[in-house]
């Protein structure tokens, strides 16, 4: 009981700031007829997630003392609070499986580069979510998952610059009904850390516009 207090209280925490934000925008369509009809006929949609989660991540969850399913139950409901202020939000996500990979598995996916511009090894998001595809597409837990995700306790570096240095994930645009229904982020394992990251992530695999140069207060990349 202890430890579930603890996970639950830094998800409360991130639960205040994600919805603890002007509530403008949500009041703003409140009334609108047309935006109502829209929202009753639209059908909730259950996206099944399975997490893979690295030896590098777990060791670093292991540390904390937290039941590892129960983080990741959070994590993914934590990641549901930031789709819940949308208009006709009806997505929702369910932790249907965590495989926790083996080294010789992370050998053959994760993909490390050391350059001047990055401190030590680092994981390349693009190289490895590659790798990552092809492995996870001929795991059996890939058909019975809408999104396969991997989560690493390994820095991750944007070598390519693509995600101007905020944003230290990967995915598919589009790719949730593909073959590329695959996304991979880190998480220090302790403190949701890799929420962020995940929604932006997750919203990219739906299709929604990317968001790597909005600068407005609130809605930056860091923020999800």
């Amino acid at each position: 009981m202890k430890v579930e207090s603890r996970i639950l209280i830094l998800a409360s925490t991130i639960f205040v700031g994600v919805c603890g934000s002007d509530n403008a925008s949500s009041d703003e369509f409140s009334d609108d007829s047309y935006w109502t009809k829209v929202c009753e006929k639209a059908h909730r949609h259950h996206m099944g997630i399975t997490i893979i989660a690295d030896k590098a991540f777990r060791n670093a969850q292991d540390q904390t003392g937290y039941d590892l399913r129960l983080y990741l139950e959070t994590f993914v409901e934590t990641v549901n609070l930031y789709f819940a202020e949308l208009r006709c939000s009806n997505v929702k996500l369910f932790l249907i499986a965590v495989v926790n990979s083996t080294v010789e598995e992370e050998s053959i996916f994760e993909i490390f580069k050391n350059t001047r511009r990055s401190s030590g090894d680092s994981l390349d998001p693009h190289l490895t979510l590659g790798m990552f595809r092809e492995w996870a597409n001929n795991q059996s837990f890939f058909n019975n998952s809408d999104v396969a995700y991997l989560l690493t306790g390994h820095q991750v570096f944007d070598f390519l610059l693509a995600y101007r240095l905020e944003m230290k994930a990967a995915s598919y645009a589009f790719g949730v009904c593909s073959r590329r229904r695959v996304a991979l982020g880190s998480d220090d394992g302790k403190t949701f850390s890799g929420v962020p990251a995940a929604v932006q992530q997750i919203a990219n695999l739906l299709g929604i516009k990317w968001d790597d140069q909005t600068n407005r207060p609130g809605c930056t990349t860091k923020d999800g």
